[in-house]
């Protein structure tokens, strides 16, 4: 199902995924993209969406893989496009829409000229379901929020996490081999579930070639933003770890030999890089109740008995 494929369905007009108006859940939730944005539009096709978007104030980039579907656009809308290349890509660009014609997994946020925001509504369904997992990963990458150094997270900001429309279809994949391709909630859940993610609406599809076979179908519009949801857990454990990386003298375990000695009353307590706490601080008893804890465990030596605490 490549190039040659969608080429066939443009130049034979089986296109009944154009809707040929702006969709209506765009139309419902176009403000949750924000405000002046640049649009991220995959496999456009010639959708009114874009010359919509480019009416509200956004700088629309589209990506299409069949130069006679971008060209249609801007035909279709009196417009004369200016020719130029990008990379491995002829880009045709007029009234603030810009369509780069090409495969898709070539772009890079570079190529694109950068992108905050996405509307996807035939792109995710026209792929199979191995193309599905791979186009939700480039999609990180083309719309990924700005990091810190050292590899550690930015503090959310609302202006920087990309916001993304999209709508999926749903029915029994058996009744009919696609594209379009059934995609359910379960898998998007999958696909984006790591990032914010949230359910906006569902209702009856309108698919004309499902409609024809009699498959019912029903289509569902989700609001994905491209920022990663905290998981504190796994945050703390992964900056620990790259301090036992660094040899942070605070992560070395207690060796064998280090609980030996505290037993016999050779030991010191640090609370301070530089300077153990005074003996004289603490209690003339022998052998003061102590634990030594390794990192990451949950339980320690009992210096006094020699066994578990």
């Amino acid at each position: 199902m490549g190039g040659e494929y969608w080429a066939e369905r443009w130049k034979d007009g089986r296109i009944g995924f154009h809707e040929g108006r702006p969709n209506r859940w765009l139309e419902q939730h176009l403000s949750r993209l924000g405000a002046r944005r640049r649009v991220l539009v995959p496999l456009c096709g010639k959708t009114e969406d874009m010359a919509f978007l480019a009416s509200r104030g956004h700088q629309v980039v589209g990506v299409e893989l069949v130069e006679d579907a971008a060209r249609a656009f801007f035909t279709e809308h009196g417009l004369s496009p200016e020719h130029s290349a990008a990379g491995p890509f002829q880009v045709l660009e007029a009234g603030g829409v810009r369509i780069l014609v090409g495969d898709f997994f070539a772009t890079t946020p570079e190529l694109l000229g950068g992108v905050d925001a996405l509307y996807d509504r035939a792109a995710l369904i026209a792929l199979p379901a191995d193309l599905r997992r791979r186009y939700a990963a480039h999609l990180r990458v083309l719309l990924a929020e700005p990091r810190q150094e050292r590899g550690l997270p930015a503090e959310p900001r609302q202006s920087s996490a990309a916001a993304g429309l999209l709508v999926t279809i749903e029915y029994a994949q058996a009744l009919n081999d696609g594209p379009p391709f059934a995609v359910l909630a379960d898998e998007v859940r999958r696909l984006y579930g790591d990032l914010e993610l949230a359910e906006l609406g569902e209702g009856v599809a309108d698919a004309p070639a499902l409609r024809a076979a009699g498959v019912p179908a029903g289509e569902r519009c989700w609001l994905v933003r491209f920022r990663e949801t905290t998981d504190v857990l796994r945050y703390n454990r992964e900056a620990w770890d790259r301090e036992v990386a660094r040899a942070n003298r605070w992560t070395v375990p207690a060796t064998p030999e280090t609980i030996a000695a505290a037993r016999r009353g050779e030991w010191q307590m640090v609370l301070t890089p530089q300077k153990p706490v005074p003996r004289s601080w603490f209690p003339t008893s022998r052998a003061p109740r102590c634990s030594a804890w390794p990192p990451g465990r949950s339980a320690g030596a009992d210096l006094r008995r020699g066994r578990r605490a």
